[in-house]
């Protein structure tokens, strides 16, 4: 079915999005007056979110829920603008990663054979482990750590190994930096994280095939003049993404202006890390069966290391859009970059031959339409 929506451009101005069944067919200045169009010129339409890196929200955990929870969450993660994701399994044994990937592939499995979908799109998952060292663990459970080798990749990905689209390891995980041109000859994107690496061990990886650095900041040590360490790493190097969490209690707002001086709008990646407490009172959650507290928003484990997070990706627009970057600035960081990483071409912008995956906001940032394949979600 086709549709035309009159809307406002990143620019502010008056445009025309052509819709042809779920692609967007072409995009043009309103310049006739007579169009036939659904009229939402107070709105500016941006493209839906992409969050490459979460573990759950709305009660939900995915690396333990059931086919029908993931997609409930689906259900109510589109009603914050996430038009696409990659749940995230953090560490664990390769016969509950196996489990977990058979559950999310089940879902998407799901989600494809609908006519119409009105939940937030499955892209694959996201391995966040278990090739790791003990050192910055952060909230992964180290039992479960395994030497990074194409053995013990195959063994937690089984028959679901098509699925994964990302991976985070650590480059000092013994062979690490021989399974990155593995796993990126897979077409998997390769990120690295909770690691205690050296600058040049980082650059060495990046030289490998790894394209990015894992919530920088978190799970590894502070950025020091003479020792620059992962974090230096990453905001010297061109051409690989920094992912961020912006609920400005990760990463002070002054740090996040930091990375994205440094890395420029077109490397920046925000992503939520969220656990099943997002959307949730304060109270007792879990992270992969694991124990999570969480107090006056902030997700916890027992031993006090920061788990996850509660935020959504509308939120985090809200607070990008304090840090004085432009509305085309934080639409970058918040889908399209993250389409680009992972190598999905087809999301995260409005052009011809995207999908329609369009949010449409007012001058709050508040979004007040989502779009989905051409639908409207609410």
């Amino acid at each position: 079915m086709d549709k035309k929506i009159k809307c406002k451009n990143l620019d502010g101005q008056l445009y025309v999005i052509e819709i042809k069944d779920d692609i967007i067919s072409s995009v043009f200045m309103d310049s006739e007056s007579n169009l036939d169009c659904e009229d939402f010129s107070e709105y500016t339409a941006i493209p839906g979110f992409v969050d490459i890196h979460m573990h759950g929200c709305l009660g939900v955990d995915v690396g333990t829920c059931t086919v029908q929870s993931l997609l409930d969450m689906c259900s109510g993660l589109i009603m914050h603008g996430v038009t696409s994701f990659l749940p995230t399994l953090p560490a664990m044994k390769p016969e509950e990663s196996i489990r977990a990937l058979s559950v999310i592939k089940e879902a998407m499995n799901i989600q494809n054979h609908q006519k119409i979908l009105k939940s937030t799109k499955i892209l694959g998952a996201h391995l966040e482990g278990p090739f790791m060292k003990p050192l910055y663990k952060g909230a992964l459970d180290e039992k479960t750590f395994l030497d990074a080798t194409i053995e013990n990749f195959n063994k937690i990905t089984g028959d679901y190994q098509s699925i994964v689209k990302r991976i985070t390891i650590d480059p000092l995980a013994e062979g690490a930096l021989n399974l990155i041109p593995y796993l990126t000859s897979l077409g998997i994107s390769v990120s690295l994280g909770h690691t205690a690496a050296d600058s040049q061990t980082v650059k060495n990886a990046f030289l490998q095939g790894a394209t990015s650095v894992t919530h920088i900041y978190n799970a590894m040590p502070s950025l020091h003049h003479r020792n620059p360490g992962p974090v230096g790493a990453s905001l010297a190097d061109d051409d690989s993404y920094a992912e961020m969490i912006l609920d400005f209690l990760h990463v002070s707002p002054d740090a996040c202006k930091t990375v994205i001086k440094a890395k420029g709008e077109k490397k920046v990646v925000i992503i939520t890390d969220s656990c099943e407490a997002a959307g949730m009172p304060d109270g007792n959650y879990v992270l992969n069966g694991n124990p999570v507290v969480v107090i006056n928003g902030e997700a916890r484990i027992p031993a006090g290391n920061l788990a996850s997070s509660t935020v959504f990706m509308d939120k985090e627009l809200s607070n990008i859009m304090t840090l004085g970057v432009t509305l085309k600035q934080a639409v970058l960081m918040l889908s399209t970059n993250a389409a680009e990483l992972i190598k999905t071409t087809n999301i995260g912008n409005i052009d011809k031959g995207f999908c329609a995956d369009l949010l449409l906001i007012d001058n709050q940032y508040k979004i007040k339409h989502v779009i989905l394949n051409g639908n409207p979600i609410f």
